[in-house]
């Protein structure tokens, strides 16, 4: 089950903004655990499922699986000050051996 407290409060004495999302890194529906340690502060625009940037991303690895297709994804958090907030996300993902990398950005 969803942590809703987690997904409100992640960040929040660390860098997160008023609109952000407590966004998962590997979201619920491949079964990314719904504690802390896969959650962070994410802008609403981008973490959006499934219009935001992510949330297209993730629809895409969805498809993939759905076509009974080989995803693997490494998710890498870039950290552009001190706090605890990613300005960007790179997001290489192999979706039957072909490799694509994302950078997406974390707007403040």
């Amino acid at each position: 089950e969803r942590s809703k407290h987690a997904q409100r409060t992640v960040g929040a004495d660390d860098g997160r903004l008023p609109d952000d999302h407590g966004g998962h890194l590997i979201g619920s529906q491949f079964g990314g655990f719904e504690g802390y340690e896969n959650l962070t502060p994410m802008a609403s625009e981008i973490n959006k499922y499934p219009n935001g940037k992510w949330g297209k991303m993730e629809e895409n690895w969805a498809q993939a699986l759905r076509d009974k297709k080989s995803v693997k994804v490494h998710i890498e958090l870039i950290y552009t000050d001190d706090t605890m907030r990613a300005g960007k996300f790179k997001v290489t993902e192999i979706i039957d051996g072909n490799r694509k990398v994302n950078v997406i950005e974390n707007p403040r």
